[in-house]
């Protein structure tokens, strides 16, 4: 049982790390893109 939670904890933490480095990504392009774009 706390195994399995502890599964599903690590699982959503690595589902957050992950969203949140395509959306730094995805905001660092929109910038190089501003700047290139000039």
């Amino acid at each position: 049982m706390f195994r399995n939670n502890f599964v599903t904890f690590t699982e959503c933490q690595r589902i957050t790390a992950g969203t949140l480095l395509s959306f730094l990504r995805l905001l660092f392009f929109a910038l190089a893109a501003n700047i290139f774009s000039w």
